[in-house]
């Protein structure tokens, strides 16, 4: 009696892993670079897919991107206010850095919304 096996053979597609950041504010200061100010926390990452909406922070407000020479890549982008909010990103005059913020995916990667400015 003869045994036969079965192999089988798995195939992984690697897809990019993204993770989603979305600004709660919990930090209390407003600057893109307190880790606090995310969920989850921690500064996002060149991969990573921002939100600032309204869902876990209902006011306006402003999220204020590093000075100096840091530049700031995301995957993408989302600024997407509730009616009747303002979301500003604001990219201070200091920031020399060239560019200062690179999103980096395809196709839609920069989404505002009513109500939002990058400034």
């Amino acid at each position: 009696m003869k045994k036969i096996y079965l192999v089988l053979n798995f195939v992984y597609l690697v897809l990019g892993v993204y993770s989603q950041k979305k600004w709660d504010g919990a930090g209390g200061d407003n600057n893109w670079s307190t880790a606090s100010n995310w969920l989850p926390d921690g500064v996002p990452l060149p991969g990573d897919l921002v939100i600032l909406d309204n869902s876990l922070n209902v006011s306006s407000y402003t999220v204020l991107l590093p000075s100096g020479a840091e530049m700031v890549t995301v995957q993408s982008l989302q600024i997407l206010p509730l009616p009747g909010n303002t979301i500003l990103l604001h990219i201070p005059s200091g920031n020399i850095a060239s560019p200062c913020l690179q999103i980096t995916g395809n196709g839609e990667s920069l989404e505002l919304g009513n109500g939002a400015t990058l400034r």
